[in-house]
């Protein structure tokens, strides 16, 4: 919150100085990084309130079957719109003393490397609970994983940032799963889960926290989530 007052005042002051005939050449591209401070800031204070009414739902109810559970787009956006405030504030710094280029090299940089793909997640683009497993859905395949192949399912981080480790015990099996079942996605469904040590989920996957995530897990295994819905 204070970053993003900062960021809002010295924008203010910007523009004030601009109204009062300082030369546009000079203070426009720090003015410009200090709106993308200053937007990308009050977009982080948005979303992280948003993530915790969702989180505070989702403890306050059984995980239900039979719904698939997908990622909202703005959740999309957790962790990237801190790392571009930040970036901005910096780039409007070298702005102010005649760097631009540099400013935007460094904003550049972030957005390049939130674009590329992670090589840490390896998450599913949506979760179906279901009274025979987790199905796990990508994008042109599905993984329907008994509840009985699930060797361990642990949270990893801290609460606001944390991921899922997800182990499958009968990985060979993993092919059998697989639907649409063509030798294709057989291939594809092992090298997503069989060939690492065990799949780490990243935060926040198919728009549920890693609490609620390791809960559902653990209450398909143990059978609870019958009784529950």
């Amino acid at each position: 919150m204070r970053f993003v007052l900062v960021a809002f005042v010295l924008l203010g002051v910007v523009l004030l100085a601009l109204a009062a005939g300082a030369s546009p050449r000079r203070l426009a591209p720090t003015a410009v990084l200090l709106a993308v401070a200053a937007g990308s800031g009050a977009v982080a204070l948005v979303r992280s309130r948003a993530e915790n009414r969702r989180r505070w739902r989702f403890s306050r109810s059984p995980v239900p079957q039979g719904i698939r559970f997908s990622k909202p787009w703005w959740l999309y956006l957790t962790g990237v719109d801190v790392l571009v405030h930040y970036a901005a504030l910096l780039a409007a710094l070298f702005a102010l003393f005649q760097l631009p280029g540099v400013g935007v090299g460094i904003l550049s940089f972030v957005f390049v490397v939130w674009c590329l793909p992670s090589p840490f997640f390896h998450s599913p683009r949506g979760l179906t609970f279901e009274r025979m497993g987790l199905r796990l859905h990508h994008r042109d395949f599905d993984v329907l994983v008994p509840w009985e192949a699930v060797r361990s399912c642990e949270q990893i981080g801290p609460d606001h940032f944390a991921g899922v480790r997800f182990e499958i015990a009968d990985r060979e099996r993993i092919g059998d799963w697989v639907s649409p079942d063509t030798p294709r996605n057989r291939i594809r469904a092992a090298k997503r889960l069989a060939e690492r040590a065990a799949p780490f989920w990243s935060p926040w996957t198919a728009g549920l926290d890693a609490a609620t995530l390791v809960r559902g897990i653990r209450e398909g295994i143990e059978g609870r989530s019958d009784r529950l819905n």
